[in-house]
Order: structure tokens, then C-alpha cells, then sequence
């Protein structure tokens, strides 16, 4: 999941344990690092691809612009839900990336009009939130295979950015616009919207989290094109992680025991937050997703470098590169995977 990827992992211990920047190692012997994300070719084409420890493996051709967005690991297999020519979902073995069938599977509404943002994998079932287009309106949709089902009614353009499915219910989360053309953060339970903002500035919730009975949603809002506030919902109280005075964002939240970790940026640098207190990602623009494993604290993102950027991730604090900065490229979604 775009940002979700708690479930597919248990999150032991606390980040206490771990000194703020001290050196990873360089290929972790306990773990695997699972990266999704994108880079453009010479050709100027995006190509969808995942990292496995830092080794790229490109899963589209180039043949025409492609977007890993989400990336989760279950059952042996990496699943990766893209947008290319619509919303599609690839399989591959977790290990060495063997494609099942030698084929992406592609699915959506409406073939090329639809696109896929997060991915949740639960025993065999697999979810994936996005959106599809009635005519000219964008609507949430998310697919629990073998349904697809749509959260929104055409009327306004809404987007769907992440799915999480506990104990049988399924939760995604996105926004919708309201008669006035402003966004307004929601989130589904199984198929009811929960509002989280009055509607009064545009508001996105970006990533959800459930444990137990509480509800996790990260986002922002924005009065300005200047200015936003990065901020998380614990059961629709909104609980803001920055002051509003510059451009804001909160992209991917994960809870581990009783501790809450956002990933985002501000003023455009890339940076998380645990319980509010902020950590500022060295060489980093934005942070796009957030994993924890035992007391370690991985972040994919991305930094800009004039008209490129190189996508990354971080191991308590540290960076590490995962392209080389020629063309633009971007890490979407982590996961971690205990051996």
C-alpha cells in the first residue's frame, strides 16, 4: 500500500533504540528493502520499476509512460500497483522478480482512464484504491478482485491515494470536491464516507492506518498556492505537524506500538515525524512513504536536483541513493521485509 505498509509486516519496539543518523549497512543482512517508484529514459518516458536492496528492476518497457505508485510484499510474491495504459497490478516473485505468466495484469474501469495509487494484499486477496473517470469526472474506486466498486458518484472529481483492509473491513482514503470546488479530505469504510475537513480549503488525506478501533489519515490543507499544513486525523480529530508558515505536505503514516511516524515535507525538505517532533532527511526534497521495522526507520522519497531529481531512501536518518540523478526519478512506496 501507497503509503501502507504496516500490513504486511509487524512492527516491533521502539525508534529509541536507534541513535538519529547513525550508518546503515550497506546491503542490511536482516531485512530486504523493497522500493517502487519511477524513472524517465532518454527517451524522456517514464518507466515503472522496483528496488530490491538498491538493485533497480525495471518492470515496463518504456514503450510509454508508466508509475509505480505502491508496492506490497505477501505470500512469496512483490505486488506493485502502477498506472500505465489504466490501472494495472504486476506480480512478480518476491526473490527474483519472475513475472507470473510473463504478463502485467491490467484491469480498471475504463482501460486507459483509470489508475491505480495503493495496494494492500490480505491471505489471497488483493485491493487497490485509485480512481476512474465517468466522461470528464474522476471517481473513487477501489478494485477488492473479483469487484470493483465505486465510493464516489461522478458528480465532483475525487481521488482515492490509499487502502487498508483490518479485520475485514476495507478503509481507503482520498478526497472529493464539494460543490464549490474545493477538495475535501474523506475516508471509506467499506463503502461510507467519514468527512475530515469543513470544506472550506482544499484539504487532501493522503494515507490511512488502522489499529484496533482507531483510525490513522494523513494529509494537508492549503489556503494559498504558498502555504499549507501538514497534519494527521486520529479518529477525525486533526492533529497538525507544521505551523502553515510555508508549503507543507504529510504523505504516509504508520503506527508502531503507541508511536506515530509521518512522512512528508516542509518548505521542501523532506522530513518525518514521530509523535510531532520533527526529523529533517539529509539530501532530501520530499518524503513519499514510511516503513518500521523493530526499532529502524526506513523512508523513501526523493531529492531535486535542478531539472533531475534521484530517488532514495533513508535508514535512520542516513541516505541512500538509488538512482544517479541524470533523469528525473522517484521512489513512491517502501517496504520492509524481515528475513
Amino acid at each position: 500500500m501507497k503509503k501502507h505498509y504496516f500490513l504486511i509486516m509487524i512492527v516491533l519496539g521502539f525508534y529509541s533504540c536507534h541513535k538519529e543518523g547513525s550508518k546503515p549497512d550497506a546491503i542490511p543482512a536482516e531485512v530486504d528493502v523493497y522500493v517502487a517508484g519511477y524513472e524517465y529514459n532518454g527517451a524522456g518516458i517514464s518507466v515503472a520499476k522496483y528496488w530490491k536492496n538498491g538493485v533497480a528492476r525495471p518492470i515496463t518497457r518504456g514503450g510509454h509512460n508508466s508509475f509505480a505508485n505502491s508496492i506490497a510484499v505477501a505470500n512469496g510474491y512483490l505486488y506493485i500497483a502502477e498506472t500505465s495504459l489504466g490501472a494495472a497490478v504486476w506480480k512478480g516473485n518476491k526473490d527474483n522478480g519472475t513475472v507470473e505468466n510473463g504478463e502485467t495484469g491490467f484491469f480498471g474501469g475504463s482501460s486507459q482512464q483509470s489508475g491505480a495509487n495503493s495496494i494492500a494484499i490480505v491471505g489471497s486477496n488483493i485491493y487497490v484504491a485509485g480512481y476512474d473517470y465517468n466522461d470528464s469526472v474522476s471517481v473513487v474506486k477501489y478494485w477488492g478482485f473479483p469487484q470493483w466498486l465505486t465510493l464516489t458518484d461522478g458528480t465532483m472529481n475525487a481521488m482515492a491515494n490509499s487502502v487498508t483492509v483490518v479485520g475485514g473491513d476495507v478503509y481507503v482514503a482520498g478526497y472529493e470536491k464539494n460543490g464549490a470546488g474545493i477538495s475535501v479530505a474523506k475516508y471509506w469504510k467499506n463503502g461510507q464516507a467519514i468527512t475530515l475537513s469543513d470544506g472550506t480549503k482544499t484539504t487532501y488525506a493522503k494515507s490511512i492506518a488502522v489499529i484496533g478501533s482507531d483510525v490513522y489519515v494523513a494529509g494537508y490543507d492549503s489556503s494559498s498556492s504558498s502555504s499549507s499544513i501538514a497534519k494527521y486525523w486520529k479518529n477525525s480529530v486533526a492533529i497538525p505537524l507544521t505551523s502553515g508558515a510555508n508549503w507543507s505536505t504529510a504523505n504516509s503514516i504508520v503506527v508502531a506500538g503507541s508511536d506515530v511516524y509521518v512522512a512528508g515535507s516542509a518548505n521542501n525538505v523532506a522530513k518525518y515525524w514521530k509523535n510531532g517532533q520533527t526529523i529533517t532527511l539529509t539530501g532530501g526534497t520530499s518524503a513519499s512513504s514510511i516503513a518500521i521495522v523493530d526499532s529502524d526507520v526506513y523512508v523513501a522519497g526523493y531529492e531535486s536536483q535542478g531539472s533531475a531529481s534521484v530517488a532514495k531512501y533513508w535508514k535512520n536518518g542516513m541516505a541512500i541513493p538509488l538512482t544517479d540523478g541524470t533523469t528525473i526519478a522517484m521512489a513512491t512506496s517502501i517496504v520492509v521485509i524481515k528475513r
